[in-house]
């Protein structure tokens, strides 16, 4: 992908240097063998709870469309799980290595809302890479996550890995448009309310391409690729239980036997 500018800082989960960047920490990202669809048998369950928003019901088609999109994080991960809706607004997720059950958890719990949000000159000094944007800082989001046509694994200018953006062509003209008037400012990337990046800009056109590279701590980027290429989460995920495939699950029972195809 051409990418023509680069965002960078320092993500929480790990992120930095490249050109117009300013940062200290070069870094690695990669992925692993693409998954082998064989969830059977798996070696840990991993139960998982749904629940609306505001804590109410969810429907067997939320959960479904739920399903469908930890399903779509695991391949982007690349991890051998399945998953599967069970009764009482549960997931079942099947992980053939126990090795990778936290990081499943991480993954399928999520919520997924990206922000890029611009940083007012005042409030340059007070954004902490990890932590919540300043509660006096009100300015709103240039656009969201369900912006960006793509995430995509690639390589900076000299050689680290980086990840690439493409943006729908409504934020690609408004993000161009503040960076007309904003050179030299910083924007926040936000992942489900917590800052992840703040690059400093140092270019003002983007043409609809950016790319984030630098100080890649390669699982939890590994982490962050797989929820962003899934997508959002609609409801609420909150991990209910972990067991053995041939153990019991006490804060799950019951937990419905699933076969093949079933």
């Amino acid at each position: 992908m051409g990418v023509v500018a680069t965002l960078s800082g320092c993500w929480g989960f790990g992120l930095s240097t490249g050109q117009g960047v300013e940062t200290d920490h070069p870094g690695t990202i990669g992925v692993g063998p693409s998954p082998m669809a064989s969830p059977w048998p798996a070696r840990s369950i991993v139960i998982v709870q749904l629940s609306g928003p505001d804590g109410g019901n969810v429907t067997a088609d939320e959960a479904d469309a739920t399903a469908v999109s930890i399903q779509a994080r695991l391949a982007a991960l690349r991890v051998d799980a399945s998953v599967r809706s069970i009764p009482d607004a549960r997931l079942r997720i099947d992980v053939a290595d126990p090795s990778n059950a936290d990081s499943v958890k991480r993954v399928a719990t999520a919520p997924g809302y990206l922000e890029f949000v611009p940083v007012p000159e005042a409030f340059a000094n007070a954004i902490v890479e990890g932590e919540p944007l300043p509660a006096d800082m009100t300015v709103g989001p240039l656009f969201g996550g369900d912006s960006v046509v793509s995430f995509e694994l690639g390589e900076d200018a000299v050689g680290y890995p980086a990840i690439d953006l493409r943006f729908d062509d409504e934020a690609s003209r408004v993000f161009d448009a503040w960076a007309t008037g904003h050179l030299g400012e910083r924007l926040a990337i936000v992942l489900d309310g917590h800052v992840v990046s703040a690059p400093v800009l140092l270019t003002d056109q983007f043409h609809g391409q950016a790319q984030i590279s630098g100080a890649f701590d390669l699982g939890p980027t590994r982490e962050l690729v797989a929820i962003l290429q899934g997508g959002p989460l609609s409801v609420v995920a909150q991990v209910l239980d972990v067991c053995p495939a041939a153990g019991d699950c006490p804060g799950a029972s019951p937990l419905p036997s699933l076969a093949p195809g079933h």
